[in-house]
């Protein structure tokens, strides 16, 4: 407890609610079950306190680190839930100030964001375009091939093809 980053108050109060919880005594007599959840709220209080989102007072910086943190992501399985705990925001307050900065919800962005990855390797390498759709994250090659048809109107071997010939 000593080695935690926590206030000295927050680790007085925890430490005084282990001692509470540890003597044994079961049930509780009232006066300690008092302190008890007296010293529970105590704690979550200071918790709450010391934890407050890295960019709190400046939605362009939130934007800002949320897409360079998906932009550092893109590849892999990312779930927003992920990135709402990182940027320290709730749900819904960061999916407002993310549609106020882009006009779209994290996942569009993302989503957009993948496929501009997936059309730069198209033209920048001779990977198949199933390989390609996988190191975006844009998932099996039949979802890959149907979400590049529906965003850009070609497929992917046909936009190679097309911008090969230009």
């Amino acid at each position: 407890l000593q080695r935690l980053p926590a206030s000295s108050s927050l680790k007085a109060s925890v430490l005084s609610l282990g001692k509470i919880i540890t003597k044994g005594q079961v049930p509780l007599s009232d006066s300690d079950a008092m302190q008890a959840r007296f010293l529970c709220c105590l704690t979550l209080c200071h918790s709450a306190a010391a934890r407050k989102p890295a960019n709190a007072n400046s939605p362009s910086k939130t934007f800002a680190e949320a897409a360079n943190w998906l932009k550092r992501n893109y590849a892999a399985g990312v779930h927003m839930d992920q990135l709402i705990e990182h940027i320290g925001y709730s749900r819904a307050r960061f999916f407002d100030l993310f549609k106020r900065q882009t006009n779209m919800t994290p996942s569009e962005y993302l989503r957009n964001y993948r496929l501009e990855k997936a059309k730069e390797m198209l033209l920048t390498t001779d990977l198949p375009a199933s390989r390609i759709g996988k190191a975006c994250g844009l998932g099996d090659p039949a979802h890959f091939s149907r979400l590049f048809r529906k965003m850009t109107g070609y497929t992917p071997h046909a936009y190679r093809a097309s911008r090969a010939n230009a």
